[in-house]
């Protein structure tokens, strides 16, 4: 665990630094509180200014998935009970224009392949955190031109 991190699963980082936006707002779906910490601690270590919470379960999703407050969404592919697709299925349907990444230690396994086909945004690979702060730049950089582009793995 990283004790720098509360362990409530809302977050607000900020060093001063960012020039992405003043402020964006990460819904992490991913069943590892560590994983999503260590990304967020990643990111404002980047100079990335960002509000964040974390949910794992089917009815916290539910709680969130029309809300309009998120800049964009990283999802983990396997979570109890439940895949990626599962959720980008429904959060497609109610909310569209919100960015969707799949935020992913899997990076051979065939539901990468399946999730990026059925559209999702982007993919980033947890074990390449140095990564996530260029590959999120570029991608909102690039989704306030055009939200619906599909890009691939890490901006590329």
């Amino acid at each position: 665990m990283i004790a720098a991190m509360p362990l409530t699963d809302e977050l607000t980082i900020s060093d001063g630094t960012a020039t992405m936006r003043s402020m964006i707002n990460i819904l992490f779906i991913d069943d590892s509180r560590d994983d999503a910490e260590l990304a967020a601690l990643k990111l404002q270590r980047a100079g990335v200014t960002a509000n964040y919470r974390r949910v794992a379960t089917l009815a916290d999703i539910d709680g969130t998935i029309g809300d309009p407050q998120w800049d964009i969404v990283l999802c983990d592919c396997r979570l109890p009970g439940f895949t990626a697709l599962n959720v980008w299925t429904k959060w497609r349907e109610l909310n569209a224009r919100v960015p969707f990444a799949v935020f992913s230690d899997l990076v051979l396994n065939p539901e990468i392949r399946q999730l990026l086909d059925a559209g999702v945004h982007l993919f980033i690979d947890k074990n390449r955190l140095d990564e996530l702060e260029p590959a999120l730049r570029q991608f909102m950089r690039h989704t306030e031109d055009d939200q619906n582009q599909p890009l691939r793995r890490n901006g590329q």
